[in-house]
């Protein structure tokens, strides 16, 4: 059962990140996903009982602000960033509890999408011929997508079972940076002073969650040691 929900919040995750590129919403996308390690802390937090000190809950209530001033920045609700944090923290909740292996777990999760792909498929052949036939260069880049998706899957379902769920969250604030970034100075999408307010905010979250985390890591292994 958990594999099926698992397959599905995954098939959310990419539909509406695929929807996002291409309609020039990579900002919110990066919001999405410096979220998403804070959606890890509260699923950890409420769904497997782990504990969390003054600071993580600081780091927590900045970044419920930093959604706030967004969608003031916006003018709506960041419906986007939303979707994508809360399906991909789900995801490695589904993942980390599953008793299913990194590699199997994933054959099985693309074997359940593919009906609805074929699908989808058909039905954008018949209705609009669209397609990548006529372009050699970006079928390349579209069969490419596939290995190099489901090699950081893989890595991050064999992470999931192994580590914390706080903890795997600190290690997924290289992609949102990398989105950022490609949002503001290759693709030129607009950032107001609010919503770039709370992308700061969401860092100050970061720095807080993250200089705790350190902290704690080197009092255990001073016991350790000691």
């Amino acid at each position: 059962m958990n594999i099926g929900l698992s397959a599905a919040v995954l098939a959310l995750n990419w539909l509406v990140f695929i929807w996002a590129v291409e309609t020039q919403r990579v900002v919110e996308v990066s919001l999405g996903y410096f979220i998403n390690p804070l959606v890890n802390v509260t699923l950890g937090m409420v769904l497997l009982g782990e504990k969390q000190n003054r600071w993580q809950w600081l780091a927590i209530a900045i970044a419920i602000i930093a959604m706030i001033v967004q969608a003031i920045g916006m003018g709506a609700v960041p419906i986007i960033s939303l979707t994508l944090a809360i399906s991909f923290g789900f995801y490695g909740y589904l993942r980390k509890t599953v008793s299913v292996g990194s590699a199997p777990g994933l054959f099985i999760e693309t074997l359940l999408m593919l009906p609805f792909a074929i699908i989808f498929l058909l039905y954008v052949f018949m209705t609009t011929g669209a397609g990548p036939h006529g372009d050699p260069k970006l079928l390349a880049y579209l069969v490419l997508t596939g290995p190099a998706t489901a090699g950081a899957l893989l890595i991050f379902a064999f992470a999931a079972r192994r580590m914390r769920l706080t903890t795997l969250g600190m290690f997924q604030y290289i992609a949102p940076s990398m989105h950022f970034i490609i949002a503001i100075w290759v693709f030129n999408e607009p950032l107001n002073n609010i919503q770039l307010f709370s992308f700061v905010l969401i860092w100050i979250s970061i720095g807080v969650y993250t200089f705790d985390s350190a902290g704690l890591t080197r009092k255990k292994e001073g016991k350790i040691n000691g």
